[in-house]
């Protein structure tokens, strides 16, 4: 059996009040992969999180998960099929970490019902999954920045759905903590088929860690494809800048990109 499209996007555009912010977007998201999605400030990449997740609402075009149309869908029902990690979580000082977790159990329960038995279990299972089940008890603004990203991925994973949407996920974080983050990100495609769209700026860590790399520029995808297809000198100077060099990794043949030197 061939590899399954999970996602389905199909010619959409989008405005911001006057502003076309995506331009005629189409896209197939293959069932349990990690897909980076890179490009430069202001090329789209969080418009494209927020539409495919329905803060933003297209002009035109359509998106589908499992042949389901999600242009008529309510926010709590799209909630059940993507979970989102925006590039700025609200902080929630005061809230305890599992608090925190829980509240991606929020779609499945009615206004006003307390988190049941499963719904905890659910919570800390997620929080095994990102390593962050020891924090249960602390608020979440006694964790250093890395940790408190995994526990926002934690809750992203409680809503127990098919996507995952992550907006810059290892942005301002130290190296360790990025290679630490995108560790987790491998591990739950393989172990759990969860199917995950990253926003990235760290192309290398794109290269490494993604089965595929979207590339957006001016809100239109320029180019989409496995890692090798999309490290090639004159593509990434064309869309990130001359100042940039591919050489090749002595370790292991893979393309990397490096800065020019400045003498």
């Amino acid at each position: 059996m061939g590899e399954i499209n999970i996602l389905k996007i199909k010619d959409i555009t989008c405005y911001l009040s006057d502003t076309k912010v995506l331009d005629n977007i189409s896209l197939d998201i293959k069932l349990g992969t990690l897909n980076g999605l890179i490009g430069v400030n202001g090329s789209g990449k969080t418009s494209l999180i927020n539409t495919i997740n329905g803060l933003i609402k297209p002009k035109f075009g359509s998106l589908e998960i499992d042949n389901l149309r999600l242009n008529n869908h309510s926010d709590k029902e799209l909630a059940k099929l993507i979970a989102t990690v925006p590039q700025n979580p609200t902080k929630m000082l005061g809230f305890s970490c599992l608090d925190v977790v829980l509240m991606g159990r929020n779609p499945y329960l009615s206004t006003g019902e307390w988190p049941s038995k499963a719904d905890i279990e659910i919570a800390f299972e997620s929080m095994k999954s990102t390593g962050v089940e020891q924090f249960a008890k602390r608020t979440l603004e006694s964790l250093s920045g890395g940790e408190m990203q995994r526990v926002f991925i934690a809750k992203g994973l409680a809503q127990r759905t098919k996507i995952l949407l992550l907006d810059e996920p290892i942005a301002n974080l130290d190296l360790s903590y990025q290679i630490q983050i995108m560790d987790i990100l491998y591990s739950l495609i393989k172990d759990q088929k969860i199917t995950i769209i990253a926003a990235l700026h760290d192309i290398n860590l794109a290269s490494l860690y993604c089965n595929n790399v979207i590339v957006i520029n001016k809100g239109t995808i320029v180019k989409n494809g496995a890692p090798k297809e999309i490290i090639e000198q004159d593509f990434i100077q064309n869309v990130f800048g001359d100042r940039l060099n591919i050489i090749q990794n002595p370790t292991d043949n893979r393309s990397i990109i490096i800065p020019k030197s400045i003498n």
